[in-house]
């Protein structure tokens, strides 16, 4: 009895020992300087600047896609840190299935490597492939015990030199992604717009002159696909050796070639160029830099007509500024993208769409590349940024008379559905907030708060705890900016029997409105380490005392007005607008009466004439 006694105690120490230690790994993420190697756009030159990583650290290296999909290039590696389940797609199958993606190799020695003593790296290349252009990163991890007073040094000034601390990882606005331009895109000639299901071969020009499709065998790696089938962004992409080469394009709809480019609006010169084969000629030649064509095609009938899509994005968070960094692709050049903060609905506690955050709407360029942030200062507590409409535009110069006709439908469709026309075609797309800190309490699916919970913060790509905590007996706990990502994560609540909930960071907001509210609690704001236990008084009410004396009046008083003079001013916009359609109207139906009535003269004249003679 005591034999068996002391060993389920020395289990118990020892599970305990391991136990903690667990607790005491953190990650930590920074973004890798990255440049297109010369005439080879699938290939990276990466470096970390001196004094971004953790010492003579092993240090793995990642390439991301997306904010859901990175991989080190080995499967291996991606299990062991990723810890994904086990009946859960590899990373690198994963990857493939969903962009084609194909790792080819690096200069590194190991994956993973050793920083310097300097806390850098020495310069590297990575080479991978995808059929399309995708915007890439390279991250670079490090592991670190949270209470190490040393890492955690220079965590205030975030740049200083000289020191290793977190500073390096709050800020993601030097996380600059690599992509090349499309080799080609397919496009209308009367709209403009991208084609899609636009089948494009390329013919490659043999020893004997003639020409026959391009084979995996006739590209080193074999990595070609032809024909290509074009999306929404009518975008192809062949990276083939120096040679002679054609393009054939197939669509059931449209007919290829167009020869003749005055048959093209006149604004494709602001969008497209090497238009092919009527600006450039139907020989291709390949030799050193990649050749790029833009392909027309006339509609046999009508032209056809897709909505925007959103290709591709990624979005950070600036922790020391709390500024949203948004960035991506979109179908269609020249789209008009509108953001949106989002914030707690006090009837259903779910968030919608809050406040319009760009004054004048963002333009995607005329690959459909945009950028842009928020900046979340002075936001209200329970308010995040989380939204984006894409709405595409018009790309010809309408003439007069279309100006006119659109002019009047437009009044007239408003009139009759009460809809504002313009937002018929856009397309809202809604992002996971990222918290810039986090207090509250952990509740698991049926709403029940988790005593003793253990808390751990997760990236989206991964089911490895980036940080993780300990709720107290009454399921509280507080998590400092030091502790959290730049890149969207989640949240995974264990209770003491094991059993574990993924939980999203809208739904742990959600969930802890009413604690958020009552201790005006900032998760949108900066709030490290040192500021919390030095200022907590100041910065996050957690004394009910303090709460009581204040009883928030003068922030309440403040939303209040807001929201009346909101409200007045909607109000008056609404008015404003009311009285222009009514206006509108009046002058549109005048306008049809003078012409009934010059018709009506012009007829009577004309009779008069007739019986006159």
């Amino acid at each position: 009895m005591k034999k068996n006694f002391f060993i389920l105690f020395f289990l118990f120490l020892f599970t305990s020992y391991f136990s903690v230690n667990a607790q005491q790994q953190a990650e930590r993420w920074v973004c890798l300087e990255a440049n297109v190697v010369p005439n080879n756009p699938h290939r990276a030159r990466l470096r970390a600047r001196q004094n971004t990583l953790i010492p003579n650290t092993e240090t793995y290296i990642f390439e991301c896609l997306s904010p859901e999909d990175c991989t080190s290039g080995i499967i291996e590696v991606d299990a062991k840190v990723f810890k994904k389940d086990k009946n859960d797609e590899n990373q690198l199958d994963k990857m493939y299935r969903k962009y084609g993606y194909q790792f080819q190799g690096t200069s590194l020695k190991s994956n993973p490597t050793i920083s310097n003593s300097n806390g850098g790296l020495e310069d590297f290349e990575w080479q991978s492939y995808t059929p399309k252009s995708r915007e890439r990163r390279w991250l670079a991890l490090n592991y670190y015990d949270p209470n190490n007073e040393e890492i955690r040094s220079g965590r205030e000034t975030g740049h200083q030199l000289g020191t290793f601390g977190l500073g390096e990882a709050y800020s993601s606005s030097n996380c600059v992604g690599l992509k090349w331009d499309p080799y080609g895109r397919v496009f209308d000639i009367f709209t403009l717009e991208p084609i899609k299901d636009a089948e494009v071969t390329l013919f490659v020009q043999r020893k004997d002159g003639n020409f026959s499709p391009l084979t995996p065998s006739d590209v080193i790696g074999g990595n070609i696909i032809n024909p290509q089938i074009t999306s929404e962004e009518g975008e192809f992409n062949f990276v083939v050796p120096d040679g002679i080469y054609r393009l054939v394009v197939k669509h059931k709809n449209y007919s290829f070639p167009v020869e003749n480019l005055v048959k093209i609006n006149s604004n494709y010169k602001k969008i497209y160029s090497d238009i092919y084969p009527g600006e450039t000629g139907i020989n291709i030649i390949q030799k050193g830099s990649i050749q790029h064509r833009d392909i027309p095609l006339e509609p046999k009938t009508t032209s056809i007509s897709y909505d925007v899509k959103l290709i591709e994005y990624f979005y950070d968070l600036d922790k020391s500024t709390s500024t949203v960094y948004v960035k991506g692709r979109v179908s269609h050049p020249f789209t008009e993208i509108k953001a949106y903060s989002l914030k707690i609905d006090d009837k259903t506690n779910e968030f919608i769409r809050y406040k319009l955050l760009t004054k004048t709407p963002i333009r995607a360029d005329k690959k459909g590349n945009f950028n842009f942030k928020i900046d979340q200062i002075n936001f209200e507590p329970l308010e995040f940024f989380g939204d984006i409409t894409i709405e595409k535009v018009n790309l010809t110069n309408p003439n007069l008379t279309k100006k006119i006709k659109d002019f009047f439908s437009d009044i007239i469709f408003s009139f009759m559905f009460k809809v504002n026309a313009q937002n018929k075609t856009a397309t809202s797309f809604r992002f996971e907030p990222i918290p810039n800190y986090l207090e509250g309490y952990a509740y698991d699916s049926q709403g029940k708060i988790i005593p003793n919970a253990k808390v751990e913060v997760i990236l989206n790509f991964s089911n490895s705890p980036f940080y993780q905590t300990q709720a107290d007996d009454k399921g509280y706990f507080k998590i400092y900016s030091d502790f959290l990502p730049w890149m969207p994560y989640r949240l995974r609540f264990t209770n003491s029997s094991g059993e574990s909930i993924k939980v999203t960071t809208s739904r742990f907001i959600s969930t802890n409105k009413k604690t958020i509210d009552e201790k005006k609690i900032k998760t949108n704001q900066f709030v490290n380490f040192k500021m919390g236990v030095d200022s907590e008084k100041n910065l996050v009410s957690t004394n009910t005392s303090e709460i009581e004396t204040n009883k928030q009046t003068p922030y309440l008083r403040k939303e209040n007005n807001t929201k009346k003079e909101q409200k007045n001013f909607d109000l008056s916009l609404n008015k404003l607008s009311n009285d222009n359609k009514i206006f509108l109207l009046i002058l549109f139906i005048s306008i049809l009466i003078l012409i009934l009535i010059l018709v009506i003269v012009l007829l009577y004249f004309i009779s008069k004439k007739k019986h006159t003679v």
